[in-house]
């Protein structure tokens, strides 16, 4: 369908008359409004506002998320089985037993 149109645009621009288009910019104009033209400067074009990086970025394959999950478990445990004893424990020797 896009090309069907692309086809029939062409096909009008091949029966526009050259001389029409490159007509010179009628009297009424004048220049006045030419001279108006040139001190204004041109609007600038309207882009999309920044938005900081709000945009989403592809996150690592799920296989990857749950291997980096899994060795986070790990190390947490491991660090909670330290042999370095608590704060605030007090360790004393074994109670010695008389003969």
């Amino acid at each position: 369908m896009a090309k069907f149109l692309l086809l029939l645009l062409c096909a009008l621009l091949v029966l526009v008359d050259p001389e029409m288009i490159m007509a010179a910019p009628s009297v009424a104009a004048g220049p006045a409004s030419t001279e108006a033209a040139v001190g204004m400067p041109e609007p600038r074009p309207r882009y999309k506002r920044y938005r900081g990086n709000s945009r989403r970025k592809r996150g690592p394959i799920a296989s990857i998320k749950r291997w980096g999950a899994r060795r986070k478990t790990r190390r947490h445990i491991k660090a909670l089985h330290r042999s370095t004893p608590r704060k605030g424990v007090i360790k004393v020797d074994r109670p010695i037993r008389n003969k």
